[in-house]
């Protein structure tokens, strides 16, 4: 079963910890004040940092005026698209830039890039775990290539040749250590 086909069950018949999750909201993750999910046997590892803040040090660093942030295919489908796009839309009036979403097919990068805003100069890898380390290498030296800079959610990026990351040590060996120390607590 899917996270999200259980998600809209609501059951978890075995204690389960959801990984990848940014923004629990425009994820359609269950959460209350406490930053939990509520439900029973199920629980997630928060990995974002504050992306505006993030994303003003980027804009500082290259001067971009239009990014695309570039999600995974099944990520990008489980998006609440109206509440990203309102979220999109308070980003570009706060930041006064262009903001464009892309869904990449981890089979089919070339051709999810070829669909890339022609005016994109910046992107944002939203992509934490799903892709393999070629996969995300293709992705990145194409942009490199493009000479569009990228900031990314994951720091092991920055060694495929990712221009800057807004996580530190948040690989998916950090995030098992952290789900450990959960299970221990």
């Amino acid at each position: 079963t899917s996270i999200n086909g259980a998600l809209r069950n609501e059951t978890f018949s075995k204690p389960t910890i959801g990984l990848g999750v940014f923004n629990a909201e425009l994820q359609q993750i269950p959460y209350n004040t406490n930053q939990a999910s509520g439900l029973p046997n199920f629980s997630y590892v928060l990995t974002s940092k504050d992306i505006i803040k993030e994303l003003k040090g980027f804009k500082k660093l290259t001067q971009f005026e239009h990014i695309t942030f570039l999600f995974d295919d099944r990520t990008y489908g489980s998006l609440d698209t109206d509440l990203l796009n309102k979220k999109l839309e308070n980003l570009e009036s706060e930041m006064n830039i262009k903001v464009s979403t892309l869904a990449v097919n981890h089979t089919g990068i070339l051709e999810s890039l070829g669909t890339l805003d022609p005016a994109t100069d910046a992107v944002d890898i939203a992509i934490p775990y799903e892709m393999s380390e070629d996969n995300m290498g293709q992705l990145i030296n194409q942009l490199n290539e493009k000479k569009i800079p990228t900031l990314a959610m994951n720091h092991k990026y920055i060694s495929l040749g990712a221009l800057a990351t807004y996580a530190f040590n948040n690989g998916i060996d950090q995030i098992l250590k952290k789900t450990a120390i959960m299970i221990d607590d």
